[in-house]
């Protein structure tokens, strides 16, 4: 190693140094036309998952040459009213047909309960050329009526993958 135990390491800084020849992870190295540029939505706000119903946490929406596309999800669920039990599930949909789902894991018990995550979700799509619209939605499957969930910190991003 080339460090000395205590010894005082100054703080690097891009464009000084070592890092100024480091020259390997600049947008001039990404192949031309490789990506379609990412697009993502974020919301810190809460949204209700009443009983029974698909909620809509999240929409983003893309233009692409038919490439596939990387599709991260991810919402942090808690409860508003708390279920005795839910059953929660993640879903991708793409222009109106879910491409993904994942069943979170139930939980018992009563009151104001932390259910747990925060959850994320990936998947690859393979659209046509074209526009679409993708969404993050959370399903409240079962549990008890006049009871909900809410999802906060919902995230969704797109990116087309040309190369």
């Amino acid at each position: 190693s080339n460090l000395t135990p205590g010894a005082a390491i100054a703080p690097a800084v891009v464009g000084q140094g070592a890092l100024a020849t480091l020259n390997n992870v600049n947008t001039g190295n990404i192949v031309a036309n490789a990506v379609t540029g990412l697009v993502d939505a974020f919301s810190a706000s809460n949204v209700t998952i009443d009983y029974p119903g698909n909620f809509t946490l999240q929409t983003v929406s893309i233009t692409t040459t038919g490439g596939p596309v990387d599709v991260l999800g991810y919402f942090a669920p808690g409860a508003a009213a708390g279920p005795a039990y839910y059953t929660l599930t993640a879903r991708i949909i793409r222009d109106g047909v879910q491409i993904f789902a994942q069943d979170l894991f139930p939980s018992t018990g009563g009151g104001a309960i932390t259910l747990g995550g925060p959850w994320a979700f990936a998947t690859v799509d393979a659209p046509a050329a074209g526009a679409h619209t993708y969404e993050l939605w959370a399903s409240y499957a079962s549990g008890l009526t006049g009871r909900n969930i809410i999802g906060y910190n919902n995230y969704l991003s797109v990116v087309e993958l040309k190369r």
